[in-house]
Protein backbone atom coordinates (compact mmCIF):
# COMPACT_ATOMS: atom_id res chain seq x y z
CA UNK A 1 0.00 0.00 0.00
CA UNK A 2 2.78 2.44 0.92
CA UNK A 3 4.57 1.58 -2.29
CA UNK A 4 1.47 2.30 -4.22
CA UNK A 5 1.02 5.56 -2.36
CA UNK A 6 4.66 6.49 -2.98
CA UNK A 7 4.32 5.53 -6.61
CA UNK A 8 1.20 7.46 -6.79
CA UNK A 9 2.86 10.51 -5.21
CA UNK A 10 5.82 10.04 -7.46
CA UNK A 11 3.58 9.96 -10.47
CA UNK A 12 1.81 13.06 -9.28
CA UNK A 13 5.14 14.83 -8.76
CA UNK A 14 6.28 13.78 -12.22
CA UNK A 15 2.99 14.90 -13.69
CA UNK A 16 3.29 18.27 -11.93
CA UNK A 17 6.87 18.61 -13.07
CA UNK A 18 5.82 17.79 -16.61
CA UNK A 19 3.06 20.41 -16.48
CA UNK A 20 5.51 23.04 -15.19
CA UNK A 21 7.99 22.11 -17.91
CA UNK A 22 5.35 22.46 -20.53
CA UNK A 23 4.25 25.78 -19.06
CA UNK A 24 7.79 27.12 -18.97
CA UNK A 25 8.43 26.13 -22.59
CA UNK A 26 7.53 29.12 -24.79
CA UNK A 27 4.91 28.45 -27.31
CA UNK A 28 5.81 29.54 -30.79
CA UNK A 29 3.37 32.04 -32.32
CA UNK A 30 2.39 31.20 -35.85
CA UNK A 31 3.46 33.88 -38.34
CA UNK A 32 1.01 34.88 -41.00
CA UNK A 33 2.40 34.61 -44.48
CA UNK A 34 2.05 37.81 -46.48
CA UNK A 35 1.68 37.16 -50.15
CA UNK A 36 4.17 38.88 -52.34
CA UNK A 37 2.80 41.76 -54.42
CA UNK A 38 4.55 43.02 -57.46
CA UNK A 39 5.64 46.64 -56.87
CA UNK A 40 5.14 48.59 -60.13
CA UNK A 41 7.73 51.06 -58.96
CA UNK A 42 9.99 48.60 -57.28
CA UNK A 43 13.47 48.07 -58.43
CA UNK A 44 14.24 50.36 -61.39
CA UNK A 45 12.80 53.92 -61.51
CA UNK A 46 13.28 54.34 -65.23
CA UNK A 47 9.53 54.63 -65.85
CA UNK A 48 9.15 57.37 -63.21
CA UNK A 49 12.12 59.21 -64.66
CA UNK A 50 10.61 59.00 -68.12
CA UNK A 51 7.30 60.38 -66.85
CA UNK A 52 9.08 63.22 -65.02
CA UNK A 53 11.13 64.05 -68.11
CA UNK A 54 8.00 64.10 -70.24
CA UNK A 55 6.28 66.44 -67.77
CA UNK A 56 9.28 68.75 -67.67
CA UNK A 57 9.41 68.66 -71.45
CA UNK A 58 5.77 69.67 -71.69
CA UNK A 59 6.32 72.51 -69.21
CA UNK A 60 9.40 73.63 -71.09
CA UNK A 61 7.60 73.57 -74.41
CA UNK A 62 4.67 75.49 -72.93
CA UNK A 63 7.01 78.07 -71.49
CA UNK A 64 8.74 78.47 -74.83
CA UNK A 65 5.34 78.85 -76.54
CA UNK A 66 4.34 81.62 -74.18
CA UNK A 67 7.68 83.31 -74.73
CA UNK A 68 7.27 83.08 -78.49
CA UNK A 69 3.69 84.36 -78.23
CA UNK A 70 4.91 87.32 -76.17
CA UNK A 71 7.65 88.09 -78.66
CA UNK A 72 5.18 87.87 -81.54
CA UNK A 73 2.78 90.20 -79.72
CA UNK A 74 5.59 92.71 -79.06
CA UNK A 75 6.59 92.54 -82.72
CA UNK A 76 2.97 93.15 -83.82
CA UNK A 77 2.71 96.13 -81.47
CA UNK A 78 5.96 97.56 -82.82
CA UNK A 79 4.77 97.12 -86.40
CA UNK A 80 1.47 98.83 -85.57
CA UNK A 81 3.29 101.72 -83.88
CA UNK A 82 5.59 102.10 -86.89
CA UNK A 83 2.57 102.06 -89.21
CA UNK A 84 0.74 104.65 -87.11
CA UNK A 85 3.86 106.79 -87.02
CA UNK A 86 4.20 106.66 -90.80
CA UNK A 87 0.53 107.60 -91.17
CA UNK A 88 0.92 110.48 -88.72
CA UNK A 89 4.09 111.65 -90.46
CA UNK A 90 2.30 111.51 -93.79
CA UNK A 91 -0.66 113.43 -92.37
CA UNK A 92 1.68 116.01 -90.87
CA UNK A 93 3.48 116.37 -94.19
CA UNK A 94 0.19 116.90 -95.99
CA UNK A 95 -0.90 119.41 -93.35
CA UNK A 96 2.38 121.28 -93.65
CA UNK A 97 2.07 121.30 -97.43
CA UNK A 98 -1.47 122.62 -97.13
CA UNK A 99 -0.29 125.33 -94.76
CA UNK A 100 2.56 126.18 -97.11
CA UNK A 101 0.13 126.47 -100.01
CA UNK A 102 -2.16 128.70 -97.99
CA UNK A 103 0.76 130.83 -96.81
CA UNK A 104 2.07 131.10 -100.33
CA UNK A 105 -1.39 132.03 -101.59
CA UNK A 106 -1.70 134.74 -98.96
CA UNK A 107 1.78 136.02 -99.72
CA UNK A 108 1.00 136.08 -103.43
CA UNK A 109 -2.12 138.25 -102.92
CA UNK A 110 -1.55 141.93 -103.74
CA UNK A 111 -2.05 144.53 -101.03
CA UNK A 112 -4.77 146.30 -102.97
CA UNK A 113 -6.61 147.52 -99.83
CA UNK A 114 -3.55 148.58 -97.84
CA UNK A 115 -4.61 152.25 -97.85
CA UNK A 116 -8.34 151.58 -97.36
CA UNK A 117 -10.25 151.68 -94.06
CA UNK A 118 -13.64 150.01 -94.18
CA UNK A 119 -16.73 150.29 -92.02
CA UNK A 120 -19.47 147.69 -92.50
CA UNK A 121 -22.80 149.46 -92.07
CA UNK A 122 -26.24 147.83 -91.84
CA UNK A 123 -27.29 144.23 -92.01
CA UNK A 124 -25.51 141.47 -93.95
CA UNK A 125 -26.05 137.77 -94.22
CA UNK A 126 -23.60 135.83 -92.11
CA UNK A 127 -21.89 134.36 -95.18
CA UNK A 128 -21.55 137.75 -96.92
CA UNK A 129 -20.12 139.41 -93.83
CA UNK A 130 -17.67 136.55 -93.32
CA UNK A 131 -16.47 136.77 -96.93
CA UNK A 132 -16.20 140.56 -96.82
CA UNK A 133 -14.05 140.46 -93.73
CA UNK A 134 -11.92 137.68 -95.19
CA UNK A 135 -11.26 139.46 -98.50
CA UNK A 136 -10.58 142.83 -96.92
CA UNK A 137 -8.12 141.29 -94.49
CA UNK A 138 -6.50 139.08 -97.16
CA UNK A 139 -5.74 142.11 -99.31
CA UNK A 140 -4.27 143.95 -96.35
CA UNK A 141 -7.29 146.19 -95.77
CA UNK A 142 -8.40 147.57 -92.41
CA UNK A 143 -11.81 147.13 -90.79
CA UNK A 144 -13.05 149.63 -88.22
CA UNK A 145 -15.54 148.61 -85.59
CA UNK A 146 -17.18 152.03 -85.53
CA UNK A 147 -17.34 155.13 -87.67
CA UNK A 148 -14.37 157.46 -87.33
CA UNK A 149 -12.22 159.88 -89.29
CA UNK A 150 -9.98 157.14 -90.69
CA UNK A 151 -12.80 155.39 -92.56
CA UNK A 152 -12.46 155.77 -96.36
CA UNK A 153 -15.15 153.31 -97.51
CA UNK A 154 -18.53 152.50 -96.02
CA UNK A 155 -19.69 149.08 -97.25
CA UNK A 156 -23.46 148.78 -97.05
CA UNK A 157 -26.59 147.33 -98.61
CA UNK A 158 -28.67 150.30 -97.48
CA UNK A 159 -30.05 153.04 -99.69
CA UNK A 160 -28.98 156.63 -99.22
CA UNK A 161 -30.24 158.22 -96.00
CA UNK A 162 -29.62 161.31 -93.88
CA UNK A 163 -26.93 159.51 -91.87
CA UNK A 164 -24.80 159.45 -95.00
CA UNK A 165 -25.20 163.22 -95.36
CA UNK A 166 -24.00 163.76 -91.82
CA UNK A 167 -21.00 161.46 -92.44
CA UNK A 168 -20.09 163.42 -95.60
CA UNK A 169 -20.14 166.65 -93.62
CA UNK A 170 -17.42 165.21 -91.38
CA UNK A 171 -15.45 163.57 -94.23
CA UNK A 172 -16.12 164.78 -97.74
CA UNK A 173 -13.93 162.09 -99.37
CA UNK A 174 -15.96 159.28 -97.79
CA UNK A 175 -17.35 156.74 -100.24
CA UNK A 176 -20.45 154.56 -99.83
CA UNK A 177 -19.99 151.27 -101.71
CA UNK A 178 -22.03 148.11 -102.23
CA UNK A 179 -20.43 144.79 -101.17
CA UNK A 180 -20.17 143.58 -104.76
CA UNK A 181 -17.28 145.99 -105.27
CA UNK A 182 -15.17 144.02 -102.77
CA UNK A 183 -16.02 140.77 -104.52
CA UNK A 184 -15.17 142.29 -107.91
CA UNK A 185 -11.80 143.51 -106.67
CA UNK A 186 -11.10 140.02 -105.39
CA UNK A 187 -11.94 138.51 -108.78
CA UNK A 188 -9.51 140.87 -110.52
CA UNK A 189 -6.91 140.89 -107.74
CA UNK A 190 -6.84 144.65 -108.13
CA UNK A 191 -8.85 147.80 -107.46
CA UNK A 192 -11.65 148.19 -109.99
CA UNK A 193 -13.64 151.39 -110.60
CA UNK A 194 -16.12 151.89 -107.77
CA UNK A 195 -18.61 154.15 -109.65
CA UNK A 196 -20.85 151.24 -110.76
CA UNK A 197 -21.09 150.14 -107.13
CA UNK A 198 -21.34 153.53 -105.46
CA UNK A 199 -24.39 154.55 -103.46
CA UNK A 200 -25.42 158.13 -104.25
CA UNK A 201 -28.32 160.36 -103.21
CA UNK A 202 -31.49 159.54 -105.12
Amino acid sequence: IFRNIKYTKKEEEEKKAGVQKKASTPTSTPVAMVPEVDDPYGGSTDEASDMEAETVGRIGRHGDSEEYDTEDEIERVKQKEDSDKRINDSSNDEEMKSKDVKSTSLLDLPNIFSTCYFFLYGNFSSSDERMLRRYITAYNGHIEDYMNDKVTHVITMESWDENFDEALCDNSSLMFIKPNWIFKCHSHRSIVPCQPYAIVPS
